[in-house]
């Protein structure tokens, strides 16, 4: 789009010429010649005021009649170049001066036209063709300048990512080795920009080997065990793994990568950004021995202990809770509370339930009665301590002690003094 509409652009622009020329009839007979055109045309008569027009004007094209009054066109060429005027140029050179013509052509010359017959039925065409090809060459220009700024901003995107980022081409030859990655290996990016033979993967494995960035362009199939994790999502291909010295230290490092493709689905590269998670391992890895440990003690009291989410579907049981309940624990998992709970129950739990998720604050119960899976009979005393999260209730945890000798011994007491 950027082409056609440069080129379209440049096609209608009105063209300004100035012809050098020390014959003035010949000089007015190739400016109509070319306003026909819907050029613009300016007459010089010798090379010193030629460049005294171009000092102040610019000019498209210049014709040079290669032999002038005060200077030769070689001459010219040298002046007009060294001056902010300098413009792209054609050489009229006389019959015969075939030798000249290559010169200049040489000097930069888009073309050359010999002073004959048929030079005024030639001259349009020429001029048309060299106006074309300074539209071409400038607008080759502009582009490339597009894609070196394109290029400045990805590079600078890159370099400042805040993750380790390594970009490397289809041969395996390192393109892009950001200030992260500098800082994540110890390695300058001048030090491997430019190498392959799999250089990058020294600094993690202290060996030439292919990484992640290498495996997104292989075939899915062939990916093998060369980390802890390893999977793809969609065309991302993500691993986790533990570096046992990177920089003196282990470390776990997590890493995506994709495959780079040009316009035409063609793969050129790919990239991979690396992020090293140890300090978050280490807290996932502290969070679970946590776990561990409190399951641990959960599950060896007697107490009966249960978790749900806001909606009273049981998350966690203990196995204190699936004693009282004459249930296995996978079974109570996934429970709705609510909607096992017996008639009588329920008469004395939902108050206290509703209770405890209005305030937000733990309620306690006692004596109320719960009929097992096996329809056992037993009273439950305990506390309701709702979770909260942003203020709002977010689930329960329920602690409860079976008293139900307790309670039998109670009642038996009751009626023997009554008796």
């Amino acid at each position: 789009k950027l082409e056609a509409g440069m080129a379209a652009k440049e096609e209608h622009r009105a063209h300004t010429i100035l012809i050098v020329e020390d014959d003035q009839g010949l000089a007015e007979l190739i400016a109509d010649a070319l306003r026909l055109n819907g050029n613009i045309c300016e007459i010089s008569l010798n090379g010193g005021q030629a460049l005294a027009w171009l000092g102040a004007n610019h000019a498209d094209l210049v014709l040079l009649d290669y032999s002038l009054p005060d200077m030769k066109g070689d001459a010219f060429v040298v002046a007009m170049q060294a001056s902010a005027g300098a413009a792209p140029f054609v050489v009229i050179t006389g019959h015969g001066d075939e030798r000249i013509a290559v010169q200049m052509m040489k000097a930069g010359a888009r073309d050359y036209l010999t002073k004959d017959i048929s030079l005024l039925e030639r001259l349009p065409v020429a001029v048309q063709r060299a106006l074309d090809d300074i539209a071409t060459t400038r607008l080759l220009e502009k582009t490339e300048g597009l894609l070196e700024e394109s290029e400045r901003l990805l590079s600078d995107i890159i370099t400042f990512l805040p993750d380790a980022t390594v970009v490397i081409d289809i041969e395996g030859r390192v393109i892009a080795w950001n200030r992260a990655m500098e800082e994540m290996t110890g390695v300058q990016a001048a030090q491997i920009l430019g190498r392959g033979n799999y250089e990058y993967a020294l600094p993690f494995y202290g060996e030439r080997r292919p990484i992640l960035v290498d495996l997104v362009l292989r075939p899915r199939d062939t990916l093998g065990k060369t980390y802890q994790t390893i999977t793809w999502s969609g065309d991302i291909l993500i691993a986790e793994t533990t570096v046992p010295v990177l920089k003196g230290r282990p470390v776990h490092l997590w890493g995506m990568a994709r495959a780079l493709r040009d316009a035409q689905g063609n793969r050129v590269g790919a990239i991979e950004a690396i992020r090293d998670i140890t300090a978050r391992k280490q807290a996932e890895d502290e969070v679970l021995r946590l776990n561990a440990f409190y399951m641990n003690i959960l599950n060896g009291i007697v107490n009966g202990v249960w978790v749900s989410d806001r909606d009273y579907v049981i998350t966690y049981v203990n196995r204190g809770m699936a004693a009282i309940m004459d249930v296995p624990e996978q079974d109570l998992l996934g429970m709705n509370i609510l909607e096992h709970l017996q008639p009588e129950t329920r008469q004395a739990f939902m108050p206290l339930l509703a209770e405890a998720q209005t305030t937000l604050k733990p309620v306690a119960f006692e004596s109320v009665p719960l009929l097992t899976n096996t329809r056992r009979q037993t009273f439950q005393s305990g506390w309701l301590i709702p979770l909260v999260k942003d203020g709002r209730f977010n689930g329960m945890i329920c602690t409860t002690d079976d008293i139900t000798a307790r309670k039998q011994a109670e009642d038996e007491r009751e009626l023997l003094q009554t008796q």
